[in-house]
């Protein structure tokens, strides 16, 4: 069960906001990139937010609070009177630093040679 003290519930809620993100500004799902785009699911990037972050040493709580950081908890969306729960967005930081880790991962495959590769996390 996912509950406020689980990094993976506050992973879910930042690769929600960066797809949406990608949406609103592509019009897709898609992080575009000159090597190739990548298509990103919200459930694959918080495991594989969750994996990376993880080997980087940090701590369930480390996480939490560096998945906190990315989210802009004041936003709100203009014009819309009512809603059915909440929509999260990121702040310039937290979207600098998905792109970043988008970008590298690219670039990994890219040297790597592989042309097209599918991950599934679940």
């Amino acid at each position: 069960m996912l509950n406020n003290k689980n990094p993976y519930f506050y992973a879910q809620m930042v690769s929600s906001s960066y797809v949406e993100h990608l949406i609103r500004k592509n019009g897709d799902n898609i992080y575009k990139h000159t090597l190739g785009n990548l298509e990103v699911d919200s459930y694959c990037l918080s495991s594989f937010l969750e994996g990376f972050y993880q080997e980087e040493g940090l701590t369930e709580f480390e996480r939490i609070c560096l998945y906190g950081e990315m989210i802009d908890m004041d936003k709100k969306k203009i014009g819309c009177k009512y809603k059915i729960g909440t929509t999260h967005y990121l702040n310039e930081q937290g979207i600098s630093k998905l792109n970043e880790l988008m970008i590298n991962y690219i670039t990994m495959l890219a040297e790597q040679g592989i042309e097209e590769q599918v991950i599934n996390y679940h």
